[in-house]
């Protein structure tokens, strides 16, 4: 809602990946219904962005990015003093094409001085100053060479099935394919079985493609290990020991050693 005014639906799962096929569906957002004009939700990330910049300035910024937010302090009712104070902070980054958003809350806060800009700003701005990077977002002083993203160009596989080996090597090798079990003593007559990755898979440009045959129909199946949030050095051994060869693309590198 923070550029175009309308109400998203919220996702909890954004990709759905087949093991077997390596096939990839993005689940789309949904937009519910129009809430606020684009034109007001722009004074709103201008408002939210001046309060950073002027009354957020010590406790909600991010460096070298711009961050728009609002912090908040409530106290508690009457009849339940109790309760105590509850502070916050929601911010968005960057201000002027939001990517990320974040809200920050704190019950009962065991201090004197109970601010949201003083205790959940601080916070929250420490999440962003490790998200924003880890998302690809270069920063604004940043030098563009720093930041390397990788654009890696998918083809979608083509069905080859049921074509002889010889027809089914050359449609592949053709498109920029790799392509294993594709010599035969009859590659001119025998028929592709099957093949993969199958048919409407999109993988990396010069990826290898398996064809079976009635007369080769062998394989060999390897579970792939989970490389999410690995070190590509740890991931380099546990691939190693599968015997699986793989390439890492890094979205973005910074330049400050942790």
């Amino acid at each position: 809602m923070q550029t175009t005014g309308y109400l998203i639906q919220p996702r909890i799962v954004k990709t759905i990946s087949n093991t077997d096929t390596g096939v990839v569906t993005d689940t789309e957002s949904k937009e519910v219904r129009k809430v606020i004009s684009a034109e007001t939700a722009k004074e709103l990330r201008d408002m939210m962005k001046t309060a950073v910049e002027n009354r957020e300035k010590v406790y909600g910024t991010v460096a070298g990015y711009s961050v728009g937010g609002k912090t908040g302090t409530s106290e508690p009712p009457i009849q339940d003093e109790e309760a105590g104070y509850a502070v916050s902070y929601l911010a968005i980054a960057p201000a002027d094409e939001p990517e990320l958003i974040g809200l920050v809350v704190i019950y009962k806060p065991a201090t004197e001085n109970p601010y949201g800009s003083r205790i959940a700003a601080p916070i929250l701005s420490s999440i962003f100053t490790e998200v924003l990077p880890y998302m690809g977002i270069a920063s604004q002083n940043s030098d563009k060479s720093s930041v390397a993203t990788v654009v890696a160009k998918t083809t979608k596989v083509p069905d080859v099935t049921n074509k002889t080996v010889t027809e089914a090597k050359k449609t592949l090798e053709n498109i920029g394919f790799k392509v294993a079990n594709g010599e035969s003593e009859n590659a001119n007559s025998v028929l592709v079985t099957e093949q993969m990755p199958q048919e409407g898979t999109p993988v990396l440009e010069g990826s290898t493609v398996v064809l079976y045959t009635q007369e080769n129909n062998s394989r060999t199946s390897v579970k792939v290990p989970s490389l999410v949030r690995k070190k590509s050095c740890r991931s380099k051994k546990r691939t190693c020991k599968s015997e699986l060869k793989y390439i890492i693309y890094r979205k973005w590198e910074s330049s400050k050693s942790r």
